[in-house]
């Protein structure tokens, strides 16, 4: 019963929670593959050089098996995962250092204890070992992917996060109490073993759960952000209507009044002739742009948020010199300018009146994409950083640092003189 104890944690259960993190860390390179049955195909690989390990501990073939096991691990990255390669070497020198250190911890402490440091898979000691170890390593992993998932990811984690380490942090401490009670770790008590495997199957699927949840907030947030963009996309195109609308009537009234005009001028009465061609050029004026540049996306923000602006008594000026980005992906670009421009609209509006105004400027510049959007703002000085959550005012920026980060690009802010700025490129090359 202790060999095939010690052959399922070693050679099952942690070959498949090494496969949830890798699953969680990197890019899936079939998406319809469920992250647990891509983990159980990672550990089905490793499950025969491990029994081939656990039947010849100690010799030459258990050390060469150990690196083709390394070898399997980087042909599962290579097949199943799609991120750049320093990513994927990355993540498995995390995984292998927290394992070693898992196991260094353990086997010393044990050592200390008087508990041998036997490598057989017939051995309880080797047992109580591996337990240690993979709780421990557990609770090394699931602070990696909070790590992980902030700072290459830019995911937001649950706000109970911390509740999932009490359990893998409580298993640790009983298990360890309770090597008290085995002197030399000679007695395979049978309950010992059944609550200690399941304790970890426990583990791996509070594992799950936990970066579950923040994949599918994630995914909640993505959701919302494609809801925005067919709503801003929709009032884009009810006011094209509109304004098709408009335009169609004008042009019958307007050739009228030219077949007037030119009626009058034939016949003598030259002055009401002129009076009749300055109001049509009045009408003409009044007739609204609804362009401002040749990128879809972009016109509709601007036009959604043209009611809002003027409404807070804003004056906007534009210089946008940008057509379709097919590098960028519209949802992104939508909540880039969105993001922007509220935030400049809510600065402005805070100024007194004849001081609220926005200036956005957006080009092309060699492969990167640059969008400046400046506006009067009473904030504290400040000089030109990157912005953080410290100089951040607001949700806007941190999805604006997110979308940053997408495209290898930067978000920059700076205050001086009243007014406040804030400059977004994004490489168009990681589209």
């Amino acid at each position: 019963m202790i060999f095939w104890a010690n052959y399922l944690i070693g050679g099952v259960l942690h070959p498949y929670i090494m496969g949830l993190l890798l699953a969680f860390l990197l890019k899936p390179r079939f998406p319809a593959l469920p992250k647990p049955v891509t983990a159980l195909l990672v550990a089905l690989t490793l499950a025969v050089p491990t029994f081939i390990r656990a039947t010849h501990p100690g010799t030459a073939l258990y050390t060469v098996v150990g690196f083709i096991q390394i070898g399997i691990i980087v042909c599962c990255l290579i097949v199943f995962y799609k991120d750049i390669w320093w990513k994927k070497l990355l993540a498995l020198l995390l995984f292998m250092s927290m394992v070693n250190l898992s196991g260094n911890i353990v086997n010393g402490a044990l050592t200390a204890r008087g508990v041998p440091n036997d490598v057989s898979y017939a051995s309880f000691a080797m047992f109580l070992h591996q337990t240690l170890t993979c709780v421990l390593s557990v609770i090394l992993f699931m602070i990696l992917m909070l790590v992980w998932n902030v700072v290459f990811k830019k995911a937001v984690m649950p706000h109970n996060t911390w509740i999932f380490l009490l359990f893998p942090l409580s298993q640790l401490l009983i298990f360890w109490n309770l090597s008290d009670t085995l002197p030399g770790a000679k007695k395979a008590d049978p309950f010992f073993i059944t609550g200690a495997v399941l304790g970890f199957a426990a583990d791996i699927a509070f594992f799950y759960v936990l970066f579950s949840e923040s994949e599918r907030a994630e995914l909640k947030r993505r959701v919302g952000e494609l809801d925005h963009l067919w709503a801003v996309e929709k009032q884009h195109f009810e006011n094209i209507e509109q304004q098709d609308l408009a335009i169609a009537k004008i042009r019958h009234d307007i050739n009228n009044q030219l077949t007037t005009a030119m009626y009058l001028n034939e016949h003598g009465a030259a002055e009401k002739s002129k009076q009749l061609l300055q109001q049509i050029q009045s009408t003409l004026r009044a007739v609204p742009a609804g362009r401002w540049c040749g990128n879809q996306i972009v016109n509709a923000v601007l036009s959604e948020k043209e009611a809002v602006w003027k409404a807070k008594g804003i004056t906007l000026l534009n210089a946008l010199d940008i057509d379709e980005l097919p590098a960028i992906q519209p949802v992104h670009l939508c909540s880039a300018f969105s993001n922007l421009l509220d935030n400049a609209i809510e600065a402005a509006a805070a100024c007194p009146e004849g001081h609220r105004t926005i200036e956005v400027h957006a080009a092309r510049q060699g492969d990167y994409l640059q969008i400046r959007v400046c506006n009067s703002s009473a904030r504290p000085a400040g000089r030109l950083q990157p912005a953080t959550s410290a100089n951040a005012h607001g949700h806007g920026q941190e999805i604006l640092k997110s979308i940053a980060a997408i495209y290898d690009g930067s978000f920059l802010t700076d205050w001086k003189d009243g007014i406040y700025t804030a400059i977004l490129a994004l490489d168009l090359t990681c589209g």
